[in-house]
């Protein structure tokens, strides 16, 4: 009843504030889409074959597995989680953009530095790409990500190792 009640609510944020986030797993800013009511169908049609089932007549291997396989479905289904297993998947199967290395530094170590700044934390739920461009210029390294219709630019210091000094730039 209750995941039944919680598709109903997606439905009206959805109608009603198309733009607002369903507030489903933390306090990231996605908004209601197609994920999030696949994700409350799911769990309404996981509490309606559970209801359906008699008990004690599923073995602890099987519940096993379909709660393993039900886990694995939430998780590819809540964009709340995207930053904690999608980005590091798409970073492992997208190579950035292979630069010669300026100034002795190679490109990986200003990921490295740009991947712990705070600039990049702040920036980071807007980025839809993988590195897109680089170049160097007057001791920086300029670093180009996609950013939901806009790009972000970030500038990594070629001298030092302050995740501070990291600077962003969204622009149109």
């Amino acid at each position: 009843m209750l995941t039944a009640g919680f598709l109903a609510y997606l439905r009206y944020a959805h109608v009603a504030a198309p733009a607002t986030s369903c507030g489903c797993l933390g306090t990231h800013s996605q908004p209601v889409d197609v994920r999030s009511f696949a994700r409350a169908g799911l769990l309404l049609a996981g509490a309606l074959l559970a209801l359906a089932a008699p008990s004690g007549t599923v073995s602890a291997p099987v519940v096993a597995v379909v709660v393993a396989m039900e886990v694995a479905a939430l998780l590819a289904l809540s964009s709340e989680l995207d930053g904690h297993w999608l980005t590091p998947l798409r970073r492992r199967l997208v190579r950035p953009v292979a630069a010669p290395p300026q100034d002795g530094v190679p490109l990986e170590a200003s990921l490295h530095l740009l991947r712990r700044s705070p600039a990049y934390c702040s920036a980071s739920a807007q980025l839809t790409s993988d590195v897109q461009e680089t170049w160097d210029q007057d001791g920086v390294r300029f670093v180009v990500y996609g950013a939901h219709g806009r790009t972000a630019v970030f500038a990594v210091p070629l001298t030092g190792d302050d995740p501070g000094q990291v600077k962003v730039a969204l622009v149109d």
